[in-house]
């Protein structure tokens, strides 16, 4: 399978789980300097960290609710989970 309809099926599964996980309603984890995340914001990084790092293995991802990297790698997936989980 081509790289980027991967990409596209996990963020697809991370959208759908952030929505349904929304309509029950979330509360907010402060992350310190005004920002936030809640329980979709982790589920949904959780199912693409575990998708890439199947699908892709040997490729390195960061993601913003990781502990970042002191060196981000020269190849690598970015990934900046759903935002926008809280209305």
């Amino acid at each position: 399978m081509r790289i980027e309809k991967i990409l596209e099926k996990y963020a697809i599964k991370a959208g759908l789980c952030a929505q349904r996980m929304q309509k029950r309603g979330l509360k907010r984890t402060d992350k310190g300097g005004g920002d936030f995340a809640t329980a979709a914001d982790y589920r949904s990084e959780e199912i693409l960290l575990k998708g890439f790092m199947r699908e892709l293995p040997g490729i390195p991802v960061v993601s913003e609710e990781q502990k970042l990297p002191t060196i981000v790698p020269r190849t690598c997936i970015v990934c900046d989970p759903i935002d926008g989980t809280i209305i």
